[in-house]
């Protein structure tokens, strides 16, 4: 969640947080002594309101913050949770109906991101065990996207990688082979199949043959050794194919590591384009359930991210995963009656509001 820093005349500022005496050296460093937080490089102090003051001290110390110009402030690392996001910028070659980015956030222009990214890479520690590399997609700047993975290889050799992309970019076997060369050895591609036929899923991409770049893509990154994550994103516009969907992944790809049903986070185009897209999580998980019963009968594994328990079958509650980030994660007031809410994942703050839909909490 971003904040606003008041008053805030020091520049664009990427640091880590301490709050003992060590620091991290050849970065910025932001010190907590005495009450105050200062930088390092220059030993400029925080001008901090009693509200701002509050948000810094429930920040952690390796936490990295980055500040712009503006005062915008964002915690990029939470080291409580071990786990990183490297955003490489908001960039797609697709424009999914979906999409819970918007169009202004894909028009931007990230180039002078590339700074910032590089830096938070060489200040994660070093016992960092999961990442995650994203977009937009983050193949769409290739020179700097294999810098960053090889980097990322070489920093973190024992951490598991998850790259989110939407996977056409593979479909050249050049690419590949200079992404193998810069490859984190624990790597997964999450990759979206919208539809078991070119027809839906490139209305869905609205992107006209991106259907076969994504399945050749697939291919490729299968037949190179290279772990395969399908997403499926359940909207009004496949829902009635997601058999056939599961079907052709058996049939094409039995060697995918997982597949995981997702349910629309209501922001971006998909709030833009609610009524032709949105469905609840309640009907979306039982249009997927033929699917999904298909899918583990064949031996893949099937994960099911942003459902709230309630809006499943209690037979498939283990699948469900706490998929939602916690700044984004809201619960109806009903929900605190539910036996089971430390458990659920909740709903997306934006779905909560734009969506309303139906929660019904679990006594036991």
């Amino acid at each position: 969640m971003a904040h606003h820093l008041e008053k805030y005349d020091l520049g664009w500022r990427l640091a880590i947080l301490r709050r003992d005496h060590s620091l991290l050296e050849g970065h910025e460093n932001l010190v907590h002594e005495d009450g105050r937080y200062f930088f390092s490089s220059d030993e400029k102090e925080l001008f901090l309101t009693s509200k701002m003051k509050a948000v810094f001290d429930n920040y952690h110390h390796g936490d990295i913050i980055n500040i712009n110009g503006a005062g915008k402030c964002l915690r990029l690392f939470d080291s409580s949770d071990g786990e990183a996001t490297i955003f490489m910028g908001g960039n797609c070659n697709s424009n999914c109906i979906m999409c819970p980015s918007s169009d202004f956030e894909r028009k931007q222009d990230y180039s002078e991101t590339d700074e910032i990214t590089g830096e938070f890479i060489e200040m994660l520690p070093e016992n960092l065990s999961h990442y995650v590399v994203t977009g937009g997609e983050p193949t769409i700047k290739t020179r700097f996207f294999l810098k960053a993975m090889g980097r990322l290889a070489d920093r973190f050799p024992r951490a598991e990688a998850l790259l989110l992309t939407n996977g056409r970019s593979f479909s050249s076997v050049l690419l590949l082979q200079e992404l193998l060369m810069h490859c984190p050895p624990f790597l997964t591609v999450a990759i979206p199949i919208h539809g078991a036929k070119a027809s839906i899923h490139d209305s869905i991409s609205r992107s006209k043959g991106s259907f076969e770049q994504t399945l050749r893509g697939i291919e490729n990154l299968l037949g190179a050794g290279i772990s395969i994550e399908i997403r499926i994103v359940v909207s009004l516009l496949n829902c009635n194919n997601l058999m056939e969907i599961a079907q052709m992944i058996v049939k094409k790809f039995p060697d995918t590591l997982r597949v995981n049903f997702i349910s629309l986070e209501v922001r971006g185009n998909c709030a833009r384009n609610k009524d032709r897209v949105y469905i609840d999580p309640e009907t979306s998980f039982i249009k997927s359930r033929g699917a999904i019963n298909h899918l583990i009968e064949n031996g893949i594994p099937v994960g099911l991210y942003n459902y709230p328990l309630c809006c499943v079958d209690k037979g498939y509650w283990t699948i469900c995963h706490r998929s939602i980030s916690g700044y984004k994660v809201r619960y109806e007031e009903k929900c605190n009656s539910c036996s089971l809410k430390t458990e659920c994942g909740g709903l997306f703050v934006t779905t909560m509001k734009a969506a309303h839909p139906e929660i019904h909490p679990i006594l036991l």
